[in-house]
């Protein structure tokens, strides 16, 4: 669940959680499953340009998320960060989006922090009322425990239906292109603009 909120013409405030997640791992034979609520992340977003999205434009995103989700699903302690999301147009509809994104993240012990970043680019085209996009995603971690490193490659799809323009269906398929991250992971999703 997200929502966003207008604070001022350039600024937005987030507030984001997962009410359920289910993580399955399959090692030597056996599966093991994991279900359950996740973080809750809040976040100010400031734009810096065109913050409509008319145009290139940028904005700065701090945000800090409180570890009240799972063992297993949530990250054990508190974090923060900040992202950069940008929007560049291409030409003919066709949009690049970027997110350079600098973290302090929980150790995987449950104590003390240490930094990360991450960072996603991708693809953006509408075909009608369907916005296909395709991202490539990488974070870095350095835990005292050992240096953990995902990237994934996602395939997303928004569809606004005809005649509701503040209505939006979201669905992805994200594939893992390390061992540190999940073969695959799906999700779907519906935004309302009020």
């Amino acid at each position: 669940i997200q929502v966003r909120f207008g604070l001022t013409p350039m600024m937005e405030g987030q507030m984001l959680w997962a009410p359920y997640t289910q993580v399955r791992q399959r090692a030597d034979g056996h599966t093991e499953r994991t279900e359950g609520v996740g973080d809750v992340t809040f976040a100010l977003r400031r734009s810096l340009k065109n913050p409509d999205g008319s145009g290139f434009s940028v904005a700065l995103q701090p945000f800090v998320s409180a570890p009240t989700g799972k063992s297993g699903i949530g990250a054990g302690g508190w974090q923060g960060g900040l992202v950069a999301p940008i929007s560049i147009p291409l030409g003919g509809d066709l949009s690049l989006g970027l997110a350079p994104e600098l973290d302090l993240l929980a150790d995987g012990d449950g104590h003390g922090t240490h930094w990360g970043w991450a960072g996603a680019a991708g693809l953006s085209k509408p075909f009608g009322a369907v916005t296909w996009g395709l991202e490539l995603w990488a974070a870095v971690g350095d835990d005292p425990a050992g240096r953990v490193t995902q990237a994934s490659l996602d395939l997303t799809l928004a569809w606004t239906p005809a005649g509701h323009e503040d209505l939006q269906f979201d669905a992805g398929v994200y594939g893992g292109l390390t061992k540190e991250t999940p073969d695959l992971a799906v999700g779907i999703g519906l935004s309302r603009r009020f």
